[in-house]
């Protein structure tokens, strides 16, 4: 019982961090090449175990358009968001910050381990348990 609120605990923990450093890592994604809302949701369920809903990432991606640092364009049926010339300057800005970010995610809330612990995480249900932020 302990192990499953100390796991929860550590989640809720994980999703905070992850929403507090979105917008850098979307910036820098996109830097790399422009992206639809849906590669943007799996690449952080794939890389961070947390799977963003669409209501979550949505609002978040019209913020950094009302900004002016990203720009959207249709691709056939799906919409790609790009970085504008301000975003890409913001981007060059973020690379470092961007770094220490993701070095911080992939060793400290990586999807096998207790953040800052060696310990492994229990098996839920005996699958690999991702969040769900809505």
């Amino acid at each position: 019982m302990v192990e499953e609120n100390n796991h929860a605990f550590l989640m809720a923990l994980k999703k905070k961090f992850l929403l507090g450093v979105i917008d850098v890592l979307i910036i820098a994604w996109l830097k790399e090449k422009p992206l639809s809302g849906q590669e943007i949701m799996a690449r952080i369920t794939a890389e961070y175990g947390i799977s963003l809903s669409a209501g979550t990432l949505y609002p978040i991606l019209f913020s950094l358009q009302e900004k002016g640092l990203i720009v959207h364009l249709l691709d056939e049926k799906r919409k790609l968001y790009q970085l504008t010339s301000q975003g890409k300057s913001i981007g060059e800005k973020l690379a470092p910050r961007y770094k220490l970010i993701e070095r911080d995610l992939k060793e400290n809330f990586n999807n096998n381990h207790h953040p800052y612990t060696t310990a492994p995480l229990p098996p839920k249900n005996g699958r690999q348990e991702t969040s769900e932020i809505s």
